[in-house]
C-alpha cells in the first residue's frame, strides 16, 4: 500500500527562506564552561598556558561550541503541519578557529524540504544551512542541519523556541601534549582510542546551560515519561560533541579538524554507557594538505549503534 503524500506546493515555498542575523560575543569563560559540560579536558579548550604552545597560540573553542550560537528568527512565517521536531544531525565544515573575543554573526537559510516514510509515520525533513561569520567577515564554520518533523505529538526537541549519580568518563584528555601524530604513522583500518561516557541528568543540565538548548525531555523525568519515553534523553548534539572530542583527543594540538558530520538514528537514555569509537578509512593529499578520513560512531553495552558520523582531519 502506498504511503499518503504529505508534502504540498505551499510547504515547498519555505525553501529559500532566510533568517535574521544573530550576533554573539565569545568569551573564554563560555568556552571553558562548554568544554566542562561535555567533560572534555583538552588543554586547547581550557588551559591558556598550554594552548599557547599549540599552533593556535591560545584557547580555542571545541568543535561543536557553535551550537550555543544560533540564528535569528525567520524573515517570514514558516508553517508546517507537524508540531514535533527533532534534530536529525549536522554536517560541519570548519575554516577558522573560534577564539576568545570573537564576535560571531549567525544566519540560516532553508535549502530543502522533503518527505520520508518512517516505521510508523510520515516525516518531513528540513535541510538548513547555517553560516557563522566573525567580526573580520571571515566564514569560520558552516553547518548543514537536518530537522525532522514528525506526525506524532510526542515532544518538541527544537533547539530554538535529576539523577545525582556521578558522571563517568574514561579519559581526562588521553592524548599527551607531547604526542605527535604524523601522516606516515596513520594507516587504513587504524582504530581511534575509545572514549567511554555515562552521561547522567546532571551533565545533561550542565550541557543544556552551556549550549542554550532547553527541551524538557533532556532533564525533566516526568515530562519524558509523559511523552512515552523510558527516561530523559541524551541530547543528540551532546553525542555529536562526544564524537568531536574523540577526534580532537586523537589528533593532538597541532592538527586541524576540517569536517565533522554526525547523524542520529536512535535515542539514548541518561545513565546508559556510551562507547565513542572511530576507524581510519582513507588518507589522501589534496591541495598539498595531508588529509585523513575516519568513520566515527557511538554504541551502547549491547553494541547497538545509534549515532554515526565521519570526520576529516588535516595532519600538519
Amino acid at each position: 500500500m502506498n504511503k499518503r503524500r504529505i508534502l504540498t506546493k505551499e510547504m515547498l515555498q519555505i525553501i529559500g527562506t532566510e533568517s535574521e542575523t544573530n550576533k554573539f560575543k565569545v568569551y573564554k569563560e563560555n568556552i571553558i564552561r562548554f568544554a566542562e559540560s561535555i567533560q572534555d579536558y583538552n588543554p586547547l579548550f581550557n588551559n591558556e598556558l598550554e594552548a599557547r604552545k599549540s599552533i593556535y597560540g591560545g584557547i580555542i573553542a571545541p568543535p561543536t561550541f557553535l551550537r550555543s550560537c544560533y540564528p535569528g528568527p525567520w524573515k517570514k512565517s514558516i508553517q508546517l503541519p507537524f508540531y514535533t521536531s527533532v534534530d536529525g544531525g549536522s554536517d560541519w565544515e570548519y575554516f577558522e578557529p573560534i577564539r576568545d573575543g570573537d564576535v560571531i554573526n549567525v544566519t540560516a537559510k532553508i535549502t530543502d524540504l522533503y518527505e520520508k516514510s518512517g516505521h510508523k509515520e510520515q516525516m518531513l525533513l528540513q535541510k538548513t544551512t547555517i553560516k557563522y561569520i566573525n567580526q573580520f567577515k571571515s566564514l569560520v564554520a558552516k553547518e548543514e542541519n537536518i530537522g525532522i518533523f514528525l506526525e506524532k505529538h510526542m515532544h518538541n526537541e527544537d533547539k530554538y523556541p535529576f539523577s545525582n549519580i556521578k558522571t563517568k568518563t574514561t579519559n581526562r584528555f588521553q592524548n599527551s601534549k607531547n604526542k605527535i601524530i604524523t601522516y606516515e604513522d596513520i594507516y587504513i583500518g587504524m582504530e581511534l582510542p575509545t572514549i567511554i561516557k555515562t552521561p547522567n541528568s546532571q551533565q545533561l543540565v550542565k550541557y543544556a546551560a552551556a549550549s542554550l538548548e532547553f527541551p524538557e525531555i533532556h532533564y525533566d523525568i516526568d515530562y519524558a515519561k509523559d511523552a512515552g519515553l523510558p527516561g530523559v534523553l541524551v541530547q543528540g548534539s551532546l553525542k555529536h560533541a562526544f564524537l568531536g572530542q574523540l577526534i580532537t583527543d586523537w589528533m593532538g594540538q597541532n592538527n586541524i579538524l576540517k569536517k565533522l558530520s554526525v547523524s542520529y538514528r536512535g535515542m539514548d537514555i541518561a545513565n546508559e554507557t556510551l562507547y565513542c569509537k572511530g576507524l581510519i578509512t582513507e588518507k589522501y593529499i589534496e591541495k598539498n594538505h595531508n588529509l585523513v578520513k575516519s568513520d566515527i560512531w557511538i554504541e551502547n553495552d549491547k553494541k547497538i549503534k545509534k549515532t554515526f558520523g565521519e570526520a576529516i582531519v588535516q595532519i600538519n
